[in-house]
């Protein structure tokens, strides 16, 4: 295997996200004339049964040149900032910041989804049926994966590209297929990919991820000590549900 050496990758900070922005010397790792090994394992692990991770989102109306009609766009005023997910087991709260200040929180039980209206005052359910019909394309009503991670699904075998070590840590590298051979040593080729991840090498979790213009970056906190419960008024809810359920004889689980 070729070793492709680089004094300083100051462009991984817009390449990888904020937490490159402190790299002082790099090594990219490619196969010339042939596609890189892929590595043994999983390449993309779940998040752990206890865990919490904090995803920061850039978007490319954030850059100095987007014009004012841009930044005033619907679906960038409500698209996240930043998000923290909370997973225990089956049960996992998301805290998503809009990029107009708007707070919205998400539980999720095995596949069912709750989010708090505040304007209405209750939380409204998203369930499997739901799942199945929704076309409005709103994320925020979808479950999380069993992985944890949304939108991901394409990081394979296939998609690897190589392998990048910064200071002792090493990443995996993922383009998109039509994205053609990759010269890992090609500063401008890489900034200019619409599409790109970096996965630790090590935990297997993702570290950046860049989709469509859109940069995600993964921090990963100290992991929960006991199991997530939900707030008092949803606990409230959830236990009449299940008694309306009880009485009208529906096993549970069970859809007409």
């Amino acid at each position: 295997m070729k070793m492709l050496n680089s004094r300083v990758f100051v462009y991984l900070a817009a390449i990888a996200g904020a937490c490159f922005s402190d790299v002082l010397s790099v090594s990219l790792h490619a196969q010339s004339g042939s596609r890189p090994a892929v590595p043994n394992g999983l390449l993309l692990k779940a998040a752990p049964a206890f865990s919490e991770w904090e995803i920061t989102f850039t978007y490319p109306q954030d850059l100095p040149d987007a014009i004012a009609a841009q930044r005033k766009d619907s679906l960038y005023q409500r698209g996240p900032r930043r998000s923290v997910v909370t997973k225990t087991q089956n049960i996992l709260r998301e805290v998503i910041l809009r990029v107009n200040g708007e707070k919205v929180e998400r539980w999720q039980i095995d596949r069912t989804v709750y989010i708090f209206a505040p304007q209405a005052g209750f939380w409204a359910m998203y369930g499997p049926e739901f799942h199945r019909n929704n076309r409005d394309g709103d994320s925020e009503k979808l479950p999380l994966p069993e992985s944890g991670f949304s939108g991901l699904n394409w990081i394979s075998a296939e998609t690897f590209a190589g392998n990048l070590s910064e200071n002792g840590r090493e990443f995996l590298i993922f383009v998109p297929v039509d994205s053609g051979p990759i010269d890992l040593s090609d500063v401008k080729a890489l900034k200019n990919l619409s599409t790109i991840a970096f996965v630790d090498a090590y935990t297997r979790l993702p570290v950046s991820v860049r989709e469509n213009g859109i940069q995600k970056a993964f921090v990963f906190r100290n992991a929960p000590s006991q199991k997530l419960s939900p707030p008092a008024d949803l606990a409230t809810d959830l236990k009449r549900a299940a008694e309306i359920e009880a009485k009208s004889n529906i096993a549970p689980g069970r859809e007409y």
